[in-house]
């Protein structure tokens, strides 16, 4: 079998954006696949998907912020010229990049999630009870995000918010900060079915500003004060409602081939703060992904990246 594993390049130095060089080239290896570097210019022609000549296409083009649209021009032209592809398809990248869309479906769908607002570039008057998280409305990889971004009154807000959009010209959304444990839950396609990997909990060593998976404990090598828990802890029911919400989550969002939900808990409460479709994937204990996968049978990098490609090629 013929295998493409495509990522994008970048004119930034951000580290996410190496790491997703870094995780082609190992997803590519454990294949025995061609990797192949996709530009800006090349993701609307479609004489550069014509040529790859391939059975089947892993994407792993992460382009995120204003840089959106050429990742769905290049599933467009994928899903157009019928040419296999991993990974969600049009809509599925649209929602997850954009964390407005995302709020509002979980809205429609009745998914659980912290009480938000958006702020662009009209005042609006808090409603939200503080503390608050400020967050990139449509940037991913905890770009923009650290502890700072925790706020505990309307004047820090605002000043966080000015910061935000005068780095970063984009909305940003508010929401509700839950101070407690995070939970990823990973979904695969199985059968033409989500497959809920067991998930993983977060416990943190504090509690407050210090409870958060930041940008530079994520991509700078920064400590990151917390450790693996045991979702099984949780009770029956608060673990069956995590699961169902997730499933729900992944259909309603078109999650496809591989996707990740981020959860926070606090008692028995819980709030899906986002999915992200288009997850990191190494093999690493690091990596949410692959420590699911570990625990749900996957012996190696390859047992999982042939079963994400199979099913692909099925469904």
């Amino acid at each position: 079998m013929n295998i493409t594993v495509i990522y994008n390049t970048s004119d930034s130095d951000e580290p996410s954006e190496q790491d997703t060089k870094n995780s082609a080239q190992e997803v590519a290896g454990a294949l025995g696949a061609t990797i192949v570097a996709i530009r800006k210019q090349d993701a609307g022609d479609r004489s550069f998907f014509e040529k790859l000549h391939t059975d089947i296409v892993f994407n792993l083009i992460e382009w995120s912020g204003f840089d959106t649209k050429y990742a769905l021009q290049a599933i467009d032209i994928m899903d157009d010229l019928k040419i296999p592809f991993t990974g969600s398809k049009h809509y599925g990248y649209e929602v997850h990049s954009d964390k407005i869309q995302m709020k509002k479906k979980f809205d429609v769908l009745g998914i659980p999630t912290p009480r938000y607002q958006i702020y662009d570039k009209e005042f609006i008057v808090n409603s939200l009870r503080f503390p608050v998280i400020a967050k990139l409305a449509q940037e991913h990889c905890s770009i923009g995000l650290d502890e700072t971004n925790i706020v505990f009154n309307a004047n820090d807000l605002g000043s966080k918010i000015l910061d935000l959009r005068s780095k970063y010209d984009m909305p940003i959304l508010v929401e509700e900060f839950v101070d407690g444990e995070e939970v990823h839950v990973s979904v695969l396609d199985k059968d033409g079915s989500p497959w809920v990997l067991p998930p993983d909990r977060i416990i943190f060593e504090e509690s407050g500003k210090k409870s958060i998976l930041g940008h530079d404990a994520k991509w700078e090598g920064g400590k990151t004060n917390s450790s693996w828990g045991n979702f099984d802890d949780y009770s029956d029911t608060l673990k069956q409602n995590i699961i169902k919400s997730s499933r729900d989550c992944y259909i309603g969002l078109d999650g496809r081939s591989y996707s990740r939900i981020d959860i926070r808990v606090r008692g028995e409460k819980y709030f899906i703060l986002e999915i992200n479709n288009n997850p990191g994937i190494d093999w690493d204990d690091d990596n949410a992904l692959c420590h699911s996968a570990k625990k749900a049978g996957f012996a190696d990098f390859k047992s999982l990246l042939l079963h994400i490609v199979n099913d692909a090629l099925k469904h």
